[in-house]
């Protein structure tokens, strides 16, 4: 009817109930073909700005995502990685400095154990450096253990764990990337480059909220008096 530019009264004057009945069925069906907007020399232009605005709204949209991933990358990928680099460099460096402080020319046993007290109120002062990086840690652990656990309950937008994502391990002491057997848990890894040796663990992880207890520091003086 609307091609034909025929009024509907004319069309369906003439048709039995029957043939009104079906017909009503066929402009539900088919609206397109009984639509008069067709016959508008504006119908184009119309659909194109339909179009834009459907672009637009979209492209808000996929913006609201860019937005939400620059903050978790920087608030939290970023924040991470930093603090993983600058844990290993001073593990790293502790290590290096414990490993050089015996001096095996010294056979004065006086100077020796003058020495050794030096020595050991430096280590408590290390482990106690220790204790905040591993207290920082499990901070770390269970914010992201939290983050991670939403992420796989948003029905299959995202990407289940699987063991190949995690046969790559850092060396965060130098950026080196090292391959590793999947799913293999307490490594002892040795970086070819720098020969920092580190604990690397390639075990698929687990997501449930588990928080674990946050390490509390104890102060030398407490250690002393208790």
């Amino acid at each position: 009817m609307a091609m034909r530019k025929i009024p509907a009264n004319i069309f369906t004057g003439g048709l039995s109930v029957v043939a009104n009945k079906v017909l009503m069925e066929c402009e539900v069906r088919y609206q397109d073909f009984f639509d008069d907007r067709f016959h508008s020399t504006e119908f184009r232009t119309e659909v194109a700005k339909d179009i834009s605005s459907a672009v637009f709204h979209a492209q808000s949209g996929l913006s609201a995502v860019e937005k939400q991933l620059s903050y978790v990358q920087h608030a939290c990928i970023n924040v991470t990685v930093n603090y993983l680099q600058h844990a290993h460099k001073q593990l790293q460096k502790f290590t290096s400095n414990m490993s050089c402080s015996t001096d095996p020319n010294e056979y004065d046993p006086c100077i020796k154990y003058l020495n050794n007290i030096e020595k050991n109120q430096e280590a408590e002062i290390t482990k106690s450096e220790i204790r905040s990086i591993q207290s920082k840690a499990v901070r770390f652990e269970n914010g992201i253990s939290q983050l991670s656990h939403e992420i796989q309950h948003q029905n299959g937008l995202f990407l289940q764990p699987k063991p190949d994502m995690f046969s790559v391990i850092i060396c965060r002491n130098d950026g080196t990337k090292l391959r590793f057997p999947e799913g293999k848990s307490n490594l002892i890894a040795i970086c070819p480059n720098c020969r920092y040796e580190f604990v690397a663990d390639t075990s698929l992880p687990d997501f449930s909220i588990k928080r674990r207890p946050e390490i509390h520091k104890k102060s030398i003086w407490k250690r002393i008096s208790g």
